[in-house]
C-alpha cells in the first residue's frame, strides 16, 4: 500500500505541476514498479479483464521513446502531459499527449486512436487506428495505421483501481523487450492544470 501510495503522491505532484518526471523520481518510479509487478498474489486476479481499466489516466513514467513519453520534436524539446481514455464497452482508447501553459487549453494535442481485443488474463492485443495532430484546436495532420498491432500485459493493477502498469512491445519481441509503462488514475471530474 506504501509503494502505491508514493506512486500517487509523485503522479498527482507532476500532473499539478505539469512537468515530466526528474531523474530521481524516474528511479522511484522505476523501483516501485518492479517490486510491485513481484507482489504475490496479485492484488487484481486477471488484470487484463478487470473492469477497473474504465476511465482516464494519466501517464506517471514510460521508457518507451518519442509522444509516447511526453517529448516531441527534435531532441524531445517540446514536453506536454499524456493521458489515456479507456472505453470498455467499445473496446477501445486513446491516448492524448496536451502541451500547454499552466490553466490555459493545449496549444498542441496528438491523439492515438486504437481497439484492442483480450488475449488472455493478462494480454490485450492492441491495434492502433490513426494519430490526429491539432495545433491551436484545429487539425493539421492525421496519419492512419494499416495492421500496426501491440501486446499489452498487465502486470499489476491495484484493488481500487488507482495504479496500472504495463508492459507494451511489438509482437515478435518478448515481454523482457517491452517498454514499461506506469499510470495513475485521473478522478471524473478532476480539474486539468
Amino acid at each position: 500500500q506504501g509503494w502505491r501510495d508514493t506512486l500517487v503522491s509523485i503522479g498527482n505532484e507532476l500532473h499539478r505541476s505539469s512537468s515530466l518526471p526528474t531523474k530521481a523520481q524516474k528511479e522511484t518510479i522505476r523501483s516501485i514498479a518492479l517490486a510491485l509487478e513481484t507482489v504475490q498474489p496479485t492484488p487484481t486476479k486477471a488484470p487484463a479483464l478487470s473492469p477497473l481499466h474504465q476511465g482516464r489516466w494519466a501517464l506517471l513514467y514510460t521508457d518507451a521513446p518519442g509522444i509516447s513519453s511526453g517529448r516531441i520534436g527534435p531532441f524531445g524539446l517540446i514536453r506536454g502531459r499524456v493521458f489515456q481514455e479507456v472505453d470498455l464497452t467499445t473496446r477501445g482508447y486513446v491516448n492524448i499527449l496536451e502541451v500547454s501553459k499552466p490553466g490555459q487549453a493545449p496549444w498542441l494535442e496528438a491523439r492515438l486512436t486504437a481497439g484492442f481485443k483480450v488475449v488472455d488474463d493478462k494480454d490485450w492485443e492492441v491495434t492502433f487506428q490513426d494519430v490526429v495532430g491539432m495545433l491551436r484546436g484545429k487539425q493539421v495532420v492525421k496519419q492512419v495505421f494499416n495492421g500496426v498491432s501491440r501486446v499489452w500485459t498487465h502486470t499489476y493493477l491495484d484493488r481500487d483501481g488507482g495504479v496500472r502498469i504495463m508492459r507494451a512491445r511489438r509482437p515478435e519481441k518478448r515481454l523482457e523487450e517491452a517498454f514499461l509503462f506506469v499510470l495513475v488514475r485521473r478522478k471524473e471530474g478532476e480539474r486539468e492544470e
